[in-house]
């Protein structure tokens, strides 16, 4: 388990960098675009590439950002109830953002299979295949519902969620941790000695 976790470590970090290196390409493109329009030209297909490498820095971001817990995650509610419902809680969440991305990661991976097989290509001056952008949305999808899994299963064997572990980041889930353990030990006798 732990090496298959180190390798799961290492795509979502070079999915990351990717991720990082096309947020590069972006604004190198666009200071290209404005720095030559001095000069009375342009690079032809520009936007659309622009366009592209959004895409893909959104979808190749998705699972890297959920591990290090920077999505926006609401817990006004949930920081009030008890340690196990807070935990049954998260175990649903998990559970419907694993189908959802799933899903989508099922009909993104159809709809790249069809862009290749008929060949499709972006409307603008450089004609891009479609494929492309679109295995980006694959890629960065089947991460993400994998992310939600390895949590899902995680959560349900009593831990916490990779994205909520760090008590120095989150000082409230130290509180549930104790608490969580403060009542295990208050059914399970040997476990609290």
């Amino acid at each position: 388990m732990k090496n298959f976790q180190r390798i799961l470590d290492k795509v979502y970090s070079v999915s990351s960098t990717l991720a990082a290196f096309c947020t590069a390409m972006i604004g190198l493109l666009i200071f290209s675009e404005i720095v030559l329009r001095f000069f009375g030209t342009t690079i032809p297909g520009v936007i659309e590439l622009v366009v592209f490498c959004m895409v893909a820095s959104v979808f190749l971001a998705l699972a890297q950002t959920l591990r290090k817990n920077e999505h926006i995650r609401i817990t006004v509610v949930i920081s009030h109830l008890p340690p196990k419902i807070r935990r049954w809680i998260e175990i649903w969440c998990l559970s419907v953002s694993a189908l959802f991305f799933g899903t989508l990661a099922f009909f993104s991976i159809i709809m790249a299979y069809e862009s290749f097989i008929f060949n499709e290509m972006s409307d603008g001056v450089v004609g891009i295949p479609l494929w492309i952008p679109q295995l980006f949305m694959f890629w960065g999808v089947t991460l993400i519902t994998i992310t939600f899994i390895e949590n899902f299963f995680i959560t349900i064997k009593g831990g916490m969620p990779v994205y909520v572990t760090d008590a120095a980041e989150n000082p409230e889930i130290d509180d549930i941790i104790h608490e969580e353990a403060a009542a295990d030990g208050a059914h399970n006798p040997e476990k609290g000695a």
